[in-house]
Formats: structure tokens, sequence, C-alpha cells
């Protein structure tokens, strides 16, 4: 569709037809900060729109690399159920 329309336009058009399709609304998938003109062939195939996830951090973690070395505290995206 991209070659027919640009990027972002493409994102909204495929999502009203999963919606349309599907008997659904999921507008809130749209409201992003990304811009698919960006990652257009390179991240994703098919988009139609983001999510945001939870996210924590681990760590400290030992890191012990060519291009990081030191203790760090990484960021963790997660989708857990608690049980």
């Amino acid at each position: 569709m991209e070659q027919l329309v640009e990027p972002n336009l493409a994102v909204v058009i495929r999502r009203l037809v999963v919606e349309k399709r599907n008997g659904i609304q999921i507008p809130s998938i749209g409201s992003t900060i990304i811009d698919f003109k960006q990652v257009y062939g390179r991240n994703i195939e098919n988009p139609i729109g983001a999510v945001q996830l939870p996210l924590g951090v681990a760590g400290p973690i030992a890191v012990r690399g060519h291009f990081a070395n030191g203790d760090f505290l990484i960021p963790l995206a997660t989708t857990e159920e608690p049980w």
C-alpha cells in the first residue's frame, strides 16, 4: 500500500480495514509519535499503529563488552500477568 500512498496514511487505511473487517474499533493504537515514514521497509510489515507497554527496570546488571563496560540499569518492557 505504501507504493500508492505515503506510509502514515497507509497505516490509517490498513487499521480502518482491520476495524471494519472485524467489527471492532481500535483508535488508541493510532495515537502514536512514531513516524511510519521512518520505519517503512525496515522494522515492520503492514503496520496498523503502535501500543504502549509497561516499562520496568532491572539491575544494576554487569555488562562487560566492547561497547559497554560497567553496571547498568536496563529498561525492560513487560506484559506479565499476576497469577
